[in-house]
């Protein structure tokens, strides 16, 4: 009868004592905000818990770079998405200071190619946005300078608003392997941040 209070005691402190790992892993992440993904650390940890802490670590870890993946990818998308939004309100300008109907025309159309244009983009975006790193990017045959020629359309509006020649020196047919996509987003963000940071 005076043992098995004592015993209870005992074992009841034994257990605590050591759960108390797991009970400061749970504390952390309760108390964490959503964005703090650092590795959990408690002071101390039985052999048996460390596994699942070790994975706990690894997952916060994953999570931390697809977020990370995630924001560049946002970041990408509004600087892709700047330059036809640009040429859209050039045309739109263009069309309004129109003289005569033809000249309203042809802005009109040029307003049209430029949103097929910027949908185009978003197609490509969430095409990237989709790419499994681990399968490589799809290659092919294409013409670089007839995809040059086209970035630099885009970017007529812009460079005639700063006072900026922008001239393509290119031979007609320039074949070579790639990805047309990932090239024309290569391609546009040179040519936005030679008009953007030329005087």
């Amino acid at each position: 009868l005076f043992v098995l209070p004592l015993l209870a005691a005992w074992i009841w402190f034994a257990t605590r004592r050591g759960l108390a790992p797991i009970d400061a892993v749970a504390a952390q992440v309760a108390h964490r905000a959503p964005g703090h993904l650092a590795p959990l650390a408690p002071a101390t940890a039985p052999d048996e818990v460390r596994p699942l802490l070790e994975a706990l670590n690894d997952l916060l870890a994953r999570v931390e770079h697809a977020l990370e993946s995630e924001r560049r990818f946002t970041a990408d998308i509004a600087h892709e998405l700047r330059t036809p939004l640009a040429a859209l309100v050039a045309q739109a300008q263009v069309a309004l200071r129109a003289r005569d109907a033809a000249e309203r025309d042809h802005a009109i159309e040029q307003i049209a190619a430029s949103g097929q244009r910027a949908s185009h983009l978003v197609d490509q975006l969430l095409t990237l946005a989709r790419l499994d790193p681990a399968a490589g990017v799809p290659m092919g045959a294409l013409d670089l300078g007839a995809l040059a020629a086209e970035v630099c359309a885009d970017h007529g509006a812009a460079a005639l608003e700063k006072d900026i020649a922008l001239e393509l020196d290119a031979p007609e047919a320039l074949a070579v392997q790639g990805n047309a996509d990932m090239l024309r987003i290569l391609l546009r963000n040179l040519v936005d941040n030679a008009v953007r940071y030329t005087p």
